[in-house]
């Protein structure tokens, strides 16, 4: 082989030795963009996943706080038009019955044994039964083709502190077994004051759990 060949094959193999280096390090760089650009968007995405779960937060904890106004409306509303789902609006009923109950619970018997705890019993007896005149002038105005408004999920029940009317038995146990159990003596003894003093006052006593 003469040195002449001998250069041109040396040549050649540099070449395609730099060749090969250049295409390594333009892959490197390309797959790099790439990396960098899958990484935009997957935090892209977790970053609006996040404001979404975020903005799905404040929205229940406003919906709860306008419930726990008596503004059940805007509740319905964001089940109606899908921004919330049917099973977070009743969680959220349940929580805001059971903080309502608890809080009646602690004022309740924070007061001594007699008059203080009659009048309470007296208040919501009184409540209850305007109530239930008004939900029955509501049917009457109605008239037989009417039917009444149906009871929000979660809402209180007649056998609960507050004694307002609600759903059926099942629903209230669901609703009283979501009550911590360090409460629930209360529960029962708050039950067992109320049909003491529904008794003294001649008028039907609360059932249910």
């Amino acid at each position: 082989m003469s040195s002449y060949q001998a250069a041109a094959i040396r040549k050649g193999a540099a070449k395609a030795g730099n060749a090969r280096a250049e295409w390594r390090q333009n892959f490197r760089r390309r797959a790099g963009t790439v990396l960098v650009a899958i990484s935009l968007i997957v935090g892209g995405l977790l970053l609006a996943r996040g404001i979404r779960a975020r903005h799905h937060a404040q929205l229940l904890a406003s919906l709860k706080i306008a419930a726990a106004n008596q503004d059940r409306a805007q509740l319905t509303e964001a089940m109606n038009n899908g921004r919330i789902t049917r099973g977070e609006g009743r969680a959220l009923m349940r929580d805001v019955w059971v903080d309502r109950q608890q809080k009646q619970m602690d004022e309740y018997f924070a007061l001594p044994p007699g008059d203080a705890r009659n009048q309470v019993m007296d208040k919501l007896i009184d409540d209850r039964e305007a109530r239930r005149k008004e939900m029955e002038a509501r049917r009457a105005a109605l008239g037989p083709a009417g039917a009444p408004p149906r009871p929000m999920p979660g809402g209180p029940s007649a056998a609960g502190p507050q004694g307002s009317g609600g759903p059926n038995a099942a629903a209230r146990a669901t609703r009283i077994e979501s009550i911590p159990p360090a409460s629930r003596a209360q529960w029962q003894q708050f039950r067992y004051d109320m049909n003491q003093r529904l008794a003294a006052r001649g008028m039907q006593t609360v059932t249910g759990r």
